[in-house]
């Protein structure tokens, strides 16, 4: 799984481990925060994590492999983050990176359970193709 994340005017990709990059959380800020980023951890693992906190980052699509096509986000909506003390992971729901619309601009005082599952369907899987 590779992440893209629109880096100035490049979609920089992101591989699913820990490699010295940054990425950015979501804030109501008119730019993120940048944490270092640690890689991908399934749904499951991620309600495990002790001293986790759900953030949206701002990655923009995905791909499966380097030569496989890209699937961008649709707008409005954002990768769910696991934010720890050293940085932040990406939460994915076994192959699929799991998604969340947000309805106001979030700040760091405002959060919403983005792990917790869902029966109204908030959480999407759906991402468009490219």
């Amino acid at each position: 799984m590779i992440l893209k994340r629109r880096v100035n005017c490049v979609f920089k990709p992101y591989p699913p481990y820990r490699d010295g990059n940054l990425v950015g959380v979501v804030t109501g800020a008119s730019e993120p925060d940048l944490v270092k980023w640690l890689g991908i951890v399934d749904r499951k693992a991620a309600r495990r994590v002790q001293g986790g906190k759900e953030v949206a980052l701002d990655f923009v699509a995905f791909q499966a492999d380097l030569h496989s096509k890209t699937y961008w986000f649709p707008k409005g909506q954002y990768m769910v983050g696991c934010q720890l003390e050293e940085g932040a992971l990406a939460v994915m729901d076994g192959s699929k990176p799991l998604l969340k619309r947000l309805k106001y601009e979030p700040s760091h005082d405002q959060s919403a359970d983005l792990l917790a599952p869902t029966s109204g369907g908030e959480h999407h899987h759906n991402a468009r193709r490219g």
